[in-house]
């Protein structure tokens, strides 16, 4: 096969049908998904680690109470029980509208 500079391969592949479109570019993201490597928890912890000890800088700003408003902050602890209970109850109604049985 004669190599091809990159261009020259986008040029033909443009020529191709839409079903061989179709066929092809599933084909190179399953190709490009397999030589990915896989982020773990591992290896993320791993990155963090190696950021952390070279001294790079890590923005690490808090999430707790960045969204916060005073409205939040004045509703007690029964009335979010109360409003989570709520929203779970109106859930499982819809989740019913779904069911098989209907």
């Amino acid at each position: 096969m004669a190599d091809l500079t990159f261009d020259e391969i986008v040029r033909e592949a443009q020529k191709l049908t839409p079903e061989q479109k179709a066929v092809l570019v599933p084909k190179l993201q399953v190709e490009l998904a397999a030589e990915r490597p896989r982020l773990t928890r591992e290896r993320a912890l791993a990155e963090w680690d190696a950021m952390r000890t070279s001294g790079e800088s890590i923005d690490t700003d808090p999430l707790p109470n960045q969204f916060a408003t005073s409205a939040m902050i004045e509703v007690s602890q029964e009335e979010l029980d109360e409003y989570l209970r709520q929203i779970g109850k109106e859930w499982e109604e819809e989740l019913d509208d779904y069911a098989p049985d209907h």
